[in-house]
């Protein structure tokens, strides 16, 4: 008995020596790839810029990141979406291709990601990102010596940028923004009854009475405070069942992505773990003045800087068709709307080339507006 248990002693050493052999190499792999990709991507231009930082923003620290080939470009302030979804970690393969036209910026907002962890806190207001926003254009406009910088807002971004563009048009060379929100509820219902359309055309009857049912209970409560969580989060889960971009990123290209860039650390990955479960309430009062206090056209129709908008044909999280009866009545010095095909809410991870050149294109009309 005794050697059997010598024998299996002896068995479950090896085992656990390969087991953390292999867990050691696969961690070496880890860190050549994100080495190789890290050098990859490198900006290596003489006036080039490739630079994370945290700058002291409404008397906290926020992160922010400076990419760029030649500082002499125009700048393009980038406002992420959410509310609380940085993409620092995608930035550089979102923009690849556009770094030798536009330095882009990209701003950790307050109350998450690793701006977050720097200044833990319990509550973030519109007004407080709205004057944060501000001092970050500043700033901006001081280091790069611009009159004037593009303000670049993605879904929850654009509800910031809009306002910016009413508040700020001295300091805006233009507006572009893609997944333009409208009007949440608005946009909430029209997607709701196109995927009960398309779930109908495909015969599941039982994904329509679903549709029908969390639709009906969430036109009935759709203030915030009274929304049925648990039911939106069907409702959405089944709108996307039908309407999503057969072009989306797949989960683990998007993981991928996040790993291996270098804009990826502790704090962002532990915020994107833990975001919706831990820290919701953080993003409560931006949440609530997303889903019922911003509509688009409360601002009016008249911007006095360049305003462009690039919407994917197939995005039903901020519903193209609200946002092309939008643009009808935008007023602009200079506007126009790019529709992007076979793309969703994410055109510029999506359809990468397209993105390109409708950027390369805004940057010809700019030059000669300029």
């Amino acid at each position: 008995m005794k050697t059997l248990g010598n024998k299996l002693v002896k068995v479950l050493k090896s085992v656990l020596i390969a087991i953390c052999a292999i867990i050691v190499l696969a961690e070496l792999i880890f860190f050549i790839m994100r080495a190789i990709k890290s050098q990859q991507a490198k900006i290596t231009t003489e006036n080039g810029i490739e630079k994370i930082e945290y700058l002291e923003l409404g008397g906290i620290k926020q992160r922010i990141m400076i990419r760029g080939e030649d500082q002499k470009n125009p700048v393009i302030l980038f406002l992420h979406g959410g509310p609380g979804n940085p993409i620092l970690s995608y930035a550089s393969y979102m923009q690849k291709g556009l770094e030798d036209d536009y330095t882009f910026v990209h701003w950790e907002q307050r109350g998450c990601g690793d701006t977050y962890y720097k200044n833990i806190y319990a509550d973030v207001t519109e007004e407080l990102l709205m004057t944060d926003l501000d001092e970050l254009v500043d700033i901006l406009r001081e280091r790069f010596q611009k009159n004037k910088i593009i303000i670049m807002g993605h879904s929850w971004g654009t509800v910031l940028g809009t306002q910016y563009c009413k508040e700020h048009p001295e300091k805006v060379l233009a507006y572009i923004g893609t997944g333009q929100v409208i009007d949440f509820t608005k946009g909430t219902i029209l997607a709701s009854n196109q995927a009960i359309d398309q779930a109908l055309q495909a015969g599941n009857d039982e994904d329509v009475n679903k549709l029908k049912q969390y639709l009906e209970e969430y036109q009935n409560h759709s203030d915030y405070e009274n929304i049925d969580w648990n039911n939106f989060d069907h409702l959405k889960e089944l709108q996307s069942k039908y309407l999503s971009s057969q072009n989306r990123m797949s989960f683990t290209e998007q993981m991928y992505l996040f790993l291996m860039d270098k804009a990826t650390n502790f704090n962002e990955a532990r915020w994107a773990i833990m975001k919706r479960d831990k820290f919701a309430k953080i993003e409560k009062n931006l949440e609530k003045y997303l889903f019922n206090i911003f509509h688009v056209d409360e601002l009016g129709y008249e911007y006095t800087v360049p305003f462009y908008l690039i919407e994917g044909d197939t995005d039903w999280v901020s519903p193209y068709p609200l946002v092309q009866e939008f643009y009808k009545k935008v007023q602009a010095p200079e506007k126009q709307l790019y529709m992007v095909k076979d793309s969703g809410h994410s055109l510029f991870m999506e359809q990468q080339e397209q993105f390109q050149t409708v950027m390369e294109e805004i940057k010809d009309k700019l030059s000669v507006i300029e």
